[in-house]
C-alpha cells in the first residue's frame, strides 16, 4: 500500500485564502461585466435548433461560460460574507450577484426551451468529437422535455421558486433569533445561556438536570410556536406539490427524485428494512436506560455519555492525522488531493463571533472547492471535518477530469461518499483505540451516529413522506395533525422504552432539512450504502479501491444509480439496505459485552 506523507500536512494554516478567486473587488466586477456580455452574445443563437452542429457546440460553450462565472461570483461574496455577518461590501455583492443571476437566467431560458426542442436527427450527430461531450446533457434536456412548460410559464415559475428561500429564511430567523429560550443552571448554580446553537451541545452534558432543563426550555418555547412553524412548512410544501402538479409528475415525491433519476422504490426498500430492525433499536433503547440507571427514559437521555465516558480532545493537527490514517485505504490518488487540499488554505477551520455556523463544501470548478467549519477540538467536529473532506475530495477528482457540466456531483452519490469518509474513520479510531475506555466511547459514538443517521432520518423521511402525501392529496394539514403523526412515529420507532411527551411532537420543528424537499431519505440510505462500500474496500483492498475513486472521476457525466453499479452497489436490491443494518444488531452486542464482561 502507498505510504502516506506525513510532512504534507503541515503546518496548518486555519483560515481559508480566497484570494484565488478574486484578488479584489475591481477583478470580481469585470467578471460580472463579461457575464452580462457573454449573455448578450447567446442571443445570436436564437434558432439554434436549425443551426449547424458547429453553432450549437458554440452555443453551448458559451452557456457552459456563463453558468461557470455566475457561481464564482455568487460564491466569492458569500464566503466573505459567511466569515462576517457585518461585512456590508460583501452582502451588497451577494445582492448584485444574486440579481445579475435572476436576470441572465431569464433572459437566456429561451436556450433551454430550444435545446429540449432540437430534431432527433442532431441529437445523433453527438457522437461527432466536437460535441461528445454535450450528450448527456442535450438527452438530459430531452428527458426533462415532458414536465417543462413553455418559456413564460417557466419565467413565473421560477420567479415563483424565490418563495420558497423565503420561507427558509423566515424559519431560521423565527427559530434562532426571535423564539427566546429561558436561561438554565448547572449543579454549582452557574448560569447558563441556553441558545439554538448550543443545545445539541448540551444534550450532551453529563448532568442529567442540566439536560432536561435545556430540552423543556427549547421544546417549549417551539411548542408555544408550533402553529406558525406549521404554517411556514406548509408553505414550503405547498409550493413544491403545486410545482410537481404543474410539471405533471405523478407526486411531490417522484418529482424530486427525477432530477438524480433515482427509483422511487428505493424509499420503501428502505422503511421496511428499518421496520424489520425496530426491534434492535428498542433492545438499544431498553439497553441505555439500564446503563444510564434511570427509570424512565427521556428524549432528553439520548445523547447522554454512558458511565466511565470521557470525550477526548482532538485538536485540528491530530484530528487530520486520524483522517490521513483513516483514508489510506483509498488509495495514493485520493491521499494526494487530501493533502492538496490542506495545503492550499480553502478550509476556515474554528468559529468566531461574527461567523455563521454549521458546515459545507462550497466548489468552484476552476479553482477548488473551500471548506467551512466550526471546529471545536471535539469528535462531532472531527467527523463534521472528514466528511466535509469526503465532498472536498469528490469535487477535485470531478473537478480534474470532468468538464464544467458533470462536475456537480449528484446530492445522492456525495453523501454517499462523505458517508464512506465517516466510516472508514469509526472502523479505525477503534481498532485503534488506546484502552477498554476509549473503545467503549468510540462503540457508543458508532451506535449514536447509526441511530441518528439511520433510525431517526428514517423517521423524518416518513414524516415527510406524510406531509406531501397530504397537500398532494388536497387533504388539510395544521400543526395538530402533524405534532400527533410525529408522535406517533416516535412510538413506534423507539417503543415503550422511551418517554414519548406531548412536547416531543414538536421536535420536527428543528429539523431543517425539512426544507430541502425529500432530502432526508438519502441520509440512511446513504449510510447503508457507504458500510456496504467500507465492507467491500476492507475485503477487497486496493482493486476495489481503484474503482471506487474511477467512480469519483465521473461527476455527474452518468446517473449516480448506474456509477455505484460500477463499483458492485445495486440500490434497487431490496437486501442491500437489511445487511447495514445487521451492522447495528452486531454493535449493540458488543456494547452489551463491553460493559457486562
Amino acid at each position: 500500500m502507498h505510504r502516506m506523507k506525513q510532512a504534507t500536512l503541515s503546518p496548518i494554516v486555519y483560515h481559508w485564502d480566497l484570494s484565488p478567486l478574486y484578488k479584489n473587488r475591481g477583478a470580481w466586477s469585470e467578471d460580472l461585466a463579461e457575464v452580462k456580455q457573454l449573455a448578450q452574445k447567446l442571443f445570436h443563437f436564437r434558432g439554434i435548433s436549425t443551426l449547424t452542429v458547429a453553432a450549437l457546440e458554440s452555443a453551448l460553450q458559451l452557456q457552459s461560460r456563463i453558468f461557470m462565472l455566475l457561481d464564482k461570483l455568487y460564491i466569492y461574496p458569500k464566503l466573505r460574507l459567511d466569515l462576517d455577518y457585518q461585512d456590508e461590501e460583501a452582502r451588497q455583492m451577494c445582492d448584485m450577484a444574486s440579481h445579475a443571476s435572476r436576470r441572465i437566467l431569464s433572459d437566456i431560458a429561451f436556450l433551454a426551451d430550444e435545446l429540449r426542442s432540437l430534431d432527433e436527427s442532431l441529437l445523433t450527430k453527438t457522437s461527432a468529437d466536437s460535441l461528445a461531450n454535450y450528450r448527456r446533457l442535450l438527452q438530459e434536456f430531452k428527458r426533462f422535455g415532458p414536465h417543462m412548460l413553455d418559456a413564460d410559464q417557466e419565467d413565473i415559475l421560477a420567479q415563483l421558486h424565490q418563495i420558497t428561500g423565503h420561507v427558509y429564511q423566515t424559519y431560521r430567523i423565527l427559530r434562532e433569533q426571535e423564539t427566546v429560550y429561558p436561561d438554565i443552571t448547572d449543579a454549582s448554580g452557574e448560569n447558563i445561556v441556553l441558545l439554538d446553537n448550543n443545545y445539541p451541545l448540551l444534550m450532551e452534558h453529563p448532568d442529567r438536570n442540566v439536560r432536561k432543563q435545556a430540552y423543556y426550555g427549547v421544546m417549549s418555547a417551539l411548542h408555544q410556536k408550533r402553529e406558525t412553524f406549521a404554517s411556514l412548512l406548509k408553505t414550503y410544501a405547498l409550493q413544491l406539490s403545486l410545482n410537481a402538479g404543474f410539471r405533471r409528475h405523478e407526486s411531490s415525491f417522484a418529482a424530486a427524485l427525477f432530477e438524480e433519476e433515482i427509483h422511487p422504490e428505493i424509499y420503501g426498500y428502505l422503511i421496511n428494512a428499518v421496520h424489520l430492525h425496530l426491534n434492535t433499536l428498542h433492545h438499544y433503547i431498553n439497553l441505555r436506560k439500564k446503563l444510564l440507571g434511570v427509570t424512565q427514559l427521556g428524549s432528553y437521555d439520548l445523547l447522554a455519555p454512558l458511565p466511565a465516558q470521557s470525550e477526548p480532545v482532538v485538536g485540528v493537527q491530530e484530528g487530520l492525522a486520524l483522517i490521513e490514517s483513516s483514508l489510506a485505504p483509498l488509495g495514493e490518488e485520493y491521499y494526494d488531493y487530501l493533502a492538496y487540499l490542506i495545503g492550499v488554505n480553502c478550509i476556515d477551520f474554528y468559529p468566531d463571533s461574527r461567523k455563521t455556523d454549521g458546515a459545507y463544501t462550497w466548489n468552484v470548478y476552476d479553482v477548488y472547492p473551500y471548506i467551512l467549519l466550526n471546529y471545536n477540538n471535539n469528535t462531532d467536529s472531527l467527523f463534521g471535518l472528514v466528511h466535509e473532506l469526503g465532498h472536498a475530495v469528490h469535487y477535485m477528482f470531478t473537478n480534474r477530469h470532468q468538464p464544467y457540466i458533470y462536475a456537480d456531483c449528484p446530492v445522492f452519490l456525495s453523501e454517499i461518499v462523505s458517508n464512506v469518509n465517516e466510516c472508514l474513520l469509526i472502523r479505525h479510531l477503534l481498532e485503534h483505540a488506546e484502552d477498554s475506555s476509549s473503545r467503549l466511547y468510540y462503540l457508543s459514538y458508532y451506535i449514536e451516529m447509526f441511530r441518528s443517521t439511520v433510525f431517526r432520518q428514517s423517521l423524518l423521511a416518513e414524516f415527510e413522506h406524510f406531509i406531501y402525501s397530504t397537500l398532494d392529496a388536497e387533504q388539510p394539514l395544521n400543526a395538530s395533525l402533524l405534532c400527533e403523526t410525529y408522535k406517533s412515529l416516535t412510538r413506534s420507532y423507539y417503543g415503550d422504552g422511551l418517554l414519548v411527551e406531548d412536547l416531543q411532537g414538536s421536535e420536527w420543528i428543528r429539523a431543517s432539512h425539512l426544507y430541502k424537499n425529500f432530502y432526508m431519505f438519502k441520509y440512511p440510505v446513504g449510510y447503508l450504502i457507504a458500510l456496504q462500500i467500507v465492507q467491500n474496500i476492507h475485503e477487497q483492498g486496493a482493486r476495489y479501491a481503484e474503482k471506487y475513486t474511477r467512480m469519483l472521476k465521473a461527476g455527474n457525466a452518468a446517473p449516480a444509480v448506474d456509477l455505484l453499479r460500477t463499483i458492485d452497489i445495486d440500490v434497487d436490491d431490496p437486501n442491500l439496505y437489511g445487511s447495514g443494518l445487521r451492522i447495528f444488531e452486531s454493535l449493540i452486542t458488543n456494547l452489551e459485552e463491553a460493559c457486562y464482561a
